[in-house]
């Protein structure tokens, strides 16, 4: 498992998000370290505020990730942001076995939640994905904060980002 490749190759996605004016958010899912999709948020261009790069790309290989996880194998989801509550809860339900996320989300970020601290029994049948976070993390601010810079309405969003400081 090579977190920082498949992060780099998230970065890429996130950077062609960028490109087209949509929030760049990249992220790549593995079965056994096999990549088996790809995507990006299209909030913008599609104007469908759940068109979120992780939800979007476990949906569409759903059969493949239920068919992996009866053979009991690694689903990696690679993110360069924290998965927000709908993407955490996608991933949760399609059983993915671990989030890689590259840059911490303090405005939307849903990771911390763990069957634990929720008050969600049928959460409690189902093993939590392990969070690897940090990857790729200075690259991902970046680009992030730039984004959120050269648009208006994401001053709340950006001010969180700053008082990262990273």
């Amino acid at each position: 498992m090579n977190h920082n490749y498949f992060m780099s190759e998230a970065l890429k996605i996130a950077r062609e998000a960028f490109d087209r004016e949509d929030f760049p958010v990249g992220a790549i899912l593995t079965i056994d370290d096999l990549i088996i999709g790809c995507g990006s948020n299209r909030n913008a261009s599609q104007d469908v505020r759940s068109a979120h790069a992780e939800t979007s790309i476990i949906i569409a290989n759903s059969a493949e990730l239920k068919k992996a996880q009866k053979e009991k194998k690694c689903i990696s989801l690679y993110t360069t942001l924290e998965p927000c509550l709908m993407c955490l809860g996608t991933a949760v339900l399609h059983r993915v076995s671990r989030i890689v996320y590259a840059c911490p989300d303090l405005h939307g970020g849903a990771t911390f939640l763990t069957p634990d601290n929720i008050n969600a029994s049928g959460f409690y049948q189902r093993k939590w994905p392990e969070i690897v976070r940090d990857v790729c993390l200075k690259e991902s601010y970046e680009l992030l904060v730039k984004y959120m810079q050269n648009r208006q309405g994401w001053e709340n969003v950006l001010a969180s980002f700053e008082k990262m400081n990273i």
